[in-house]
Formats: structure tokens, C-alpha cells, sequence
């Protein structure tokens, strides 16, 4: 059985990133990744994650805001890849697959019918983006990629991104913010953010909106798409409930400069 590289850390990576390996050990421990795609992805990703928690760093410091938000950020990259590299393999067992039936005299084709399979259009499967990208962050456990700390570090996300920051308001009762994500619905930098309202799972997508496209939902998906635009930015609330409850919290109001200064 494969193992989850998270679950179960390879532990020469666990010493390297340590600094407990021996100068041997070490040569040897780079050979290795020098060759194994796999094990380059996971040493980033663990390096992602210790850089996040700030094992060194004084909380409060100017400097861990920006490490977090980068360390997080470099983390979605890493998820990314490895859910690319999934879909890789799944399409390379396809093919593989479609191979199989043709030379067993069966193919997709007499299955469908002479007119084959459904093309779908490519127009209606954009329009259809945010709704497939909730269905996968949800059917994927509804996990974050980071949580925030302070105000500071959740505006300094979005300043980096997209060049304008952006803070939640006071929750009201019943809504809980579990922390960020980051998706691909709109662009490769569509962030999102996971909530709980009243015991119901909802996502807020943001992006710039020159990347905005015209989004629906499915009438039978059950959910409801409520859209918002924050100075420069677009946010789309993506729920199960009739009314947006987290839309309205985002604003930008003005923050000393000092926040968006990355230290030296």
C-alpha cells in the first residue's frame, strides 16, 4: 500500500530537516532526492509546514506574518501539484483503459451509440467553476490550508496575492471561520475561505475581479451563489443556505503601511 506522505514522514527527511544527519548521511539523503520526484514534493511540503507553525519564531514578530503567509501559500502549491500529478495518473489509467476495451472488440463508441459520447462545452463548464471547485474542497474533508492568527496576517494573504488586503468583521453567532484554502476556479490564485453557518458548510471564493467570469449553479446542486465586489477584488459566497451570512463581513479599511512591508 502506498503511504500518505504526510501521515507517515520518511524519517532520514524528518533528520534532514533537523540538522541531525551526518555529512554522509546527508550526501546520501541528497542522491536520493536528486531522483525521487516524490520525495522532492513531500520535503517541500514538510518544509512548508514547519516554516507555517514558526518553530523558531516570536509570535508577535513582524516577520513570522510573512513567513506564514508565504510557508501557507507555498503549501497550496505543493497540494496542488499532488492533486495534478492524481489526476494525471487517472487519465493515464484511462487511456490505458479505452485501449483495453477497443481491442476487446468493445468499444466506448458502441456503448454510446453511433453518435459517442456527450462533448461537453467548454463555456458552460466555466460558468459551472466555483460550483465544482466547492464540491471538491467538500468532498475532500473541507480542509484548510492555513488558519490565521491575527488580522494582520489574514489582510497580509490577500495584499500579496492580489495587492489589496482584506479583513473579516466580528463573527455573529452561528458563523464560525475555519481558515483559508487555496483553489484554482477563476485563477491560479483564487483563495477561498472555509465556514461553518449554523452547523452548514460555505465557502467564500475572492480574486481579482479582472478574473472574473460569469459563475451559476446547477438548480439541482442545491446550493446558492451570492456575489460581492471589495475595491478591486470579487468574493462569491457559495452556500446551501438562501442568503449569504459571511459576504457582507469582508472589507478593506485602511491598516498602517507597516503592515504590507515585508521585512527585510
Amino acid at each position: 500500500m502506498k503511504r500518505d506522505a504526510r501521515q507517515q514522514p520518511d524519517e532520514r527527511l524528518e533528520a534532514h530537516l533537523d540538522g541531525l544527519l551526518s555529512e554522509t548521511a546527508k550526501r546520501e539523503f541528497a542522491a536520493r532526492v536528486s531522483t525521487d520526484a516524490g520525495l522532492r514534493v513531500e520535503l517541500e511540503l514538510q518544509r512548508g509546514i514547519d516554516a507555517a507553525l514558526g518553530r523558531s519564531v516570536r509570535p508577535g514578530d513582524a516577520s513570522q506574518a510573512w513567513a506564514r503567509v508565504q510557508a501557507a501559500q507555498r503549501i497550496g502549491r505543493v497540494e496542488e501539484l499532488l492533486r495534478r500529478q492524481r489526476l494525471q495518473r487517472w487519465a493515464q489509467w484511462a487511456a490505458v483503459a479505452a485501449v483495453v476495451l477497443v481491442v476487446g472488440g468493445t468499444s466506448w463508441l458502441a456503448l454510446r451509440g453511433k453518435s459517442g459520447p456527450k462533448k461537453l462545452d467548454p463555456a458552460e463548464v466555466a460558468r459551472h467553476a466555483l460550483e465544482r471547485a466547492y464540491r471538491n474542497v467538500v468532498d475532500a474533508g473541507f480542509h484548510i490550508h492555513w488558519e490565521c492568527k491575527d488580522d494582520r496576517e489574514f489582510a497580509g494573504t490577500f495584499f500579496k496575492r492580489f495587492g489589496q488586503g482584506l479583513t473579516l468583521a466580528t463573527l455573529p453567532e452561528g458563523v464560525q471561520s475555519l481558515g483559508l484554502g487555496y483553489s484554482r476556479p477563476l485563477s491560479s490564485n483564487t483563495t477561498h475561505l472555509l465556514a461553518l453557518v449554523h452547523g452548514q458548510k460555505v465557502i467564500v471564493f475572492v480574486d481579482d475581479v479582472a478574473r472574473d467570469r460569469e459563475q451559476v449553479v446547477a438548480p439541482e446542486s442545491g446550493l446558492h451563489l451570492f456575489r460581492r465586489q471589495v475595491g478591486k477584488l470579487v468574493l462569491y459566497e457559495l452556500t446551501p443556505l438562501d442568503r449569504a451570512y459571511v459576504l457582507d463581513l469582508f472589507s478593506d479599511p485602511e491598516h498602517p503601511a507597516s503592515w504590507y512591508e515585508e521585512p527585510p
